[in-house]
This record gives C-alpha cells, structure tokens and sequence, in this order.
C-alpha cells in the first residue's frame, strides 16, 4: 500500500510541476484537485493544498498573507469530489485579493 501511495503522490508532484509553468488558475486548480482526491485527501486538504500551489501570487507579494489567508478559509468549502468548482474558487480568491488589495 505504501508503494501505491508513494506513486501517487509522485505523479501529484510531476502534475503539479508540469502545471505551474504556464497554466491559469482554471486549468491548475482542477487538475491539482482532481489528482490529490485519488489519493483519498478530504475535499477541504486538496483545496488548500492546491489553492496554495495554484494561486498566482508571488510570496513575496506584500498581499500574500492576506490573500492566501482568506482564500483557505473562504475558497477551500466550495470544491466537492465530484466538482472542483474551478470557475467559483476563482472568483472567490479573485474577491480575497480585490479585498486585501483595498485593506493595504
């Protein structure tokens, strides 16, 4: 079984990497989610794990803290197993980063 989990994951890993060159919001977060609830993580784990390696916004960003922190708490209820949501997780981290945008 540990053999099974471990090549998930891997595969995760190349799917996320491949992902993040050029992807959009839309096409990284379903394929990072899609993947991470074979691997039999909870809806709410993969949101969060793929809301941060899908969000476009830099570390670095000043806004990054805030936007991130609203995204996981206010974007990871929305994708279920059978529907990532991509378009409405979108456009809820896209309300976070207007709203801190504004807060700074």
């Amino acid at each position: 079984m540990k053999g099974n989990s471990m090549r998930a994951f891997m595969v995760l890993a190349l799917v996320m990497l491949a992902t993040t060159v050029s992807a959009s919001f839309t096409e990284c977060y379903p394929a990072c989610f899609g993947l991470c609830v074979i691997i039999k993580h909870t809806p709410k784990q993969c949101a969060i794990s793929c809301l941060k390696h899908c969000i476009p916004t830099s570390r670095n960003d000043p806004l990054y803290p805030c936007t991130s922190g609203c995204a996981y708490s206010k974007c990871s209820n929305i994708s279920t197993e059978q529907n990532p949501g991509a378009e409405e997780v979108e456009a809820c981290v896209n309300g976070c980063s207007q709203a801190c945008s504004k807060k700074h």
